[in-house]
């Protein structure tokens, strides 16, 4: 088994590294034919997504010597440390790689700092050798463009956060030898932590083991799931013992309203559902999404149907929807001031200060436009009214519905689609 076959999933990611260790390796074929070996990679993404874990695989699988540098000493003394290495190691062997772990972090000062600049030297000084450089960093923005171009860094490779076959099989992988029921759904665990890293997922796990031992159960459930990743990764509590039976119910019609619209316009959209909050001044409840909106459209009538569910629900104005309206509205003020949809004459003009006129009018169309959107949110909600009555019913029974749930309810109704302009 290779290096890389101990990593899970990242199939596209692994071919890049292959073919990498495949030139350092047998870099004859590929002079051969003309193509230049690249001398560099740059391995970027989130903490906790395995860039080290995909460089060390890769100096594994290409075999030949290697040093790894990180920034652990004073200043000048690291200057000093990355000369030194760079012309040891090109000195002593014909093939080697240098790794530069966290890269990002080896200047104070963004894209100025003179480690950066030491570093751009001393790959230049390595450029007619065999010598590889491989580096990883959480953030490229703050290196210099002239450190990061080709000639120096030839790939520049991303590694996300796991999503979809990649999260359950990753999950699947942390499971192995922990008791968990036979109820545990990995495609629901997957969805309600979409989007975040692999050291996420393990300590959700984790916290989940933990939450199994302290209630004495013989395994792991999947309550234990939804509680460490309500807790541990949205920072939410199950506050549902404290509203009335009132609060709670206009509670579950809201976050049902939000659902439904979701569900709707993108079925598959809700990765988990929930009456859990940290703010009881407002509506409280969460909905957490496990794909990107198609449209900006999207999102405003998304924002909105909590508000349109709860006012056709109680037949009057809904209250606790302030950031639900605000959140509308910047969306509306994106969508009409950065690619006209209202009409060019709103456009926004970098630069140029708007007269109190073009404010005014801006501002008349956001709430033209709030109205309009609010309306297709209402009738939306109507014409699949039986799906946010069962949503939020379930909503009220379980306190929180994930993934495999929206599905359920969503396919046991007849669904109305919707058509926005």
């Amino acid at each position: 088994m290779s290096a890389f076959d101990k990593i899970i999933g990242y199939e596209e990611v692994k071919r890049n590294m292959r073919q990498v260790v495949d030139m350092i390796k047998n870099y004859s074929e590929y002079e051969r034919l003309g193509a230049k070996i690249p001398h560099g990679v740059l391995i970027y993404g989130e903490p906790g997504v395995g860039k080290t874990l995909f460089a060390t695989a890769l100096i594994e699988e290409a075999g030949i010597p290697y040093t790894i540098i990180r920034h652990d000493m004073a200043k000048e003394a690291f200057c000093e440390h990355i000369r030194k290495t760079f012309e040891k190691m090109a000195l002593e062997n014909e093939r080697a790689v240098i790794l530069l772990d966290d890269i990002d972090k080896f200047a104070s000062s963004a894209k100025k700092g003179d480690e950066f600049a030491v570093v751009q030297s001393c790959i230049d000084s390595v450029k007619d050798k065999n010598i590889f450089v491989m580096a990883t960093a959480n953030d490229t923005g703050i290196l210099p463009e002239s450190l990061i171009r080709a000639g120096r860094f030839d790939r520049i490779i991303e590694i996300g956060n796991p999503e979809g076959e990649d999260a359950v099989a990753i999950i699947t992988h942390y499971m192995e030898g922990i008791k968990v029921s036979e109820t545990i759904n990995y495609e629901d665990i997957a969805k309600m932590l979409a989007g975040r890293s692999c050291a996420t997922l393990e300590s959700v796990i984790n916290e989940a083991a933990i939450e199994a031992a302290f209630g004495r159960r013989d395994c792991i459930e999947m309550s234990d799931f939804v509680k460490s990743t309500l807790t541990s990764v949205y920072g939410l509590e199950n506050r549902c013992g404290s509203l009335d039976s009132k609060k709670k119910e206009e509670t579950a019609y809201h976050e049902a309203g939000h659902a439904v619209i979701a569900e709707v316009l993108m079925p598959g959209y809700i990765g988990m559902l929930s009456l859990s909050s940290n703010d009881l001044s407002g509506m409280g409840g969460f909905a957490l999404r496990c794909k990107r909106p198609e449209r900006r459209a999207y999102e405003i009538l998304i924002a909105l149907g909590g508000k349109a569910s709860s006012e056709m629900k109680y037949g009057k104005v809904a209250s606790g929807t302030s950031g639900d309206l605000d959140d509308a509205q910047w969306h509306l003020r994106q969508s009409i001031g950065s690619v006209g949809s209202v009409g060019v004459s709103h456009l926004f003009v970098p630069g140029m200060r708007a007269s109190e006129t073009s404010v005014a009018n801006i501002e008349l169309a956001i709430h033209s436009e709030l109205e309009r959107y609010l309306f297709k949110a209402k009738e939306i909600i109507a014409q699949n009214r039986e799906f946010l009555e069962k949503t939020a019913k379930e909503l009220l029974e379980k306190e929180t519905l994930l993934y495999s749930d929206m599905k359920r309810i969503r396919e046991s109704c007849t669904i109305t689609p919707a058509v926005v302009g």
